[in-house]
């Protein structure tokens, strides 16, 4: 086994880590910019695609910069960035569409209920 395997071989396993590092660190992030209140309400796929897809962007980022640099770097710099922005967007659009307080939904049903109930009687 000459040096460049072992080297080869260690490189793999330092981006492994850094995977692993890189998918906590953006699902925390997201959970404190975003809040957690909007993530719970996003199906588990979208955070799921969105989370592995930027850490695997920025792992490759990483390899593809230690190796050439260059344009390839701009690219993938380029897909980071436009995770960051779905992420966002998405983020953005559960914050626009989450539900009312649960209070002012059980009043008018109850309302209604009552209405109907007291129509019944007369």
């Amino acid at each position: 086994m000459g040096i460049a395997q072992m080297a080869l071989r260690f490189l793999r396993v330092v981006y492994a880590i850094e995977f692993l590092m890189a998918l906590v660190a953006v699902l925390e992030v997201w959970r404190e910019v975003g809040g957690q209140s909007h993530l719970d309400l996003m199906p588990w796929f979208f955070k799921f695609i969105l989370a592995v897809g930027l850490a695997g962007a920025i792992v490759k980022l990483t390899s593809v910069s230690l190796a050439e640099g260059g344009r390839r770097t701009w690219i993938w710099s380029a897909i980071v960035a436009l995770f960051l922005v779905a992420a966002g967007l998405i983020t953005y659009y559960y914050h626009l569409n989450e539900p009312l307080d649960g209070d002012e939904e059980t009043t008018s049903f109850t309302a209604v209920i009552g209405l109907a109930h007291n129509a019944r009687q007369s």
